[in-house]
């Protein structure tokens, strides 16, 4: 970027630490953070890529990268309007590699943050609590659904990870030891 401050690309898996990361980064040096995630839910335009939506969860990966696709562009645009005015962070799963090297996002400035099955299952056992009982409450077999929706979660992050390679991003595997402070 020619003006205005720098953006830090936060790409990864589904409970791979991104908006922790974020959040954390972004108080600590005072950062700006956008939350690609929020900004899909509360935009009525772009409803179709929310990730919150029950049918979501259980879409293939090559529906999620389609939906992402259309998306990308409107996600850029805003972090290069808040880098208007500083530094920001942009978090979100719809940061897949293939679109950010097709965007011409340099590795310099992407860090893909990627969920062990094992951390993952975690963290979603923990957000459970919160919300994703009622996404498993619809099914009758809920330890089926619940199996089937962490092997979706596997293949998203496989692809993230892979495709983080290819295209030269730095990949950080989260097994969830290290402290979020």
């Amino acid at each position: 970027m020619s003006s205005g401050g720098r953006i830090l690309w936060l790409a990864g898996s589904f409970a791979g630490g991104k908006s922790t990361t974020a959040g954390i980064l972004g108080e600590r040096y005072s950062l700006d953070v956008y939350h690609a995630d929020q900004d899909l839910t509360n935009n009525p335009d772009l409803e179709f890529a929310r990730v919150d939506s029950h049918e979501w969860f259980w879409l293939p990966v090559p529906e999620k990268r389609a939906r992402y696709e259309r998306v990308i562009a409107h996600v850029i645009s805003r972090a290069q309007l808040m880098s208007e005015s500083g530094d920001v962070i942009v978090e979100g799963p719809c940061l897949m590699p293939a679109l950010l090297h097709l965007n011409n996002i340099s590795a310099l400035d992407v860090v893909v943050l990627i969920a062990t099955p094992a951390h993952q299952r975690a963290a979603n056992r923990k957000r459970r609590k919160h919300w994703s009982h009622d996404i498993l409450d619809d099914f009758e077999d809920r330890v089926g659904a619940w199996n089937e929706w962490m092997a979706v979660d596997d293949d998203f992050a496989t692809e993230v990870s892979e495709s983080a390679a290819e295209y030269g991003y730095s990949v950080v595997f989260n097994d969830g030891a290290q402290s979020s402070q």
